[in-house]
């Protein structure tokens, strides 16, 4: 009975490290200034988060405000440098997955997400 126990234990871990991941899309989509402040920039993000929870979804939405607020914070200091390459972009999302990741953390103990997706990326130069 012990074995049978530990035995299906072990696969409901297995089943949860492999569960489908749950994507939470931010809405409204973000659309900041940016730059140097010499001239108005644009910058358009749809931002969608990945948790490997689908439960967490509840939490993430509960935060939602909190989370689009350090986004804001962190697309509007961006630079035409940053945002105009691949790699700025990428440094880019590892900042906004740091700042979320921050976020949930001191809200609710827990990381929550594993990814920020930038399902839509527009820049006005």
């Amino acid at each position: 009975m012990k074995k049978m126990l530990a035995m299906a234990m072990a696969l409901a871990v297995c089943v949860s490290a492999w569960a489908a991941p749950a994507y939470v899309e931010l809405k409204p989509q973000f659309v900041v200034n940016y730059g140097d402040g010499n001239r108005l920039r644009y910058l358009k993000a749809e931002v969608t988060l990945r948790t490997r929870d689908p439960m967490s979804a509840h939490e993430i939405h509960k935060h939602a405000d909190y989370l689009r607020h350090e986004l804001v914070l962190l697309l509007s200091r961006q630079t035409v440098q940053t945002v105009s390459t691949a790699e700025g972009k990428e440094a880019l999302r590892d900042a906004a997955l740091k700042a979320v990741q921050e976020v949930l953390l001191r809200e609710t103990g827990q990381v929550l997400v594993d990814q920020v997706l930038f399902t839509n990326f527009i820049v006005q130069r």
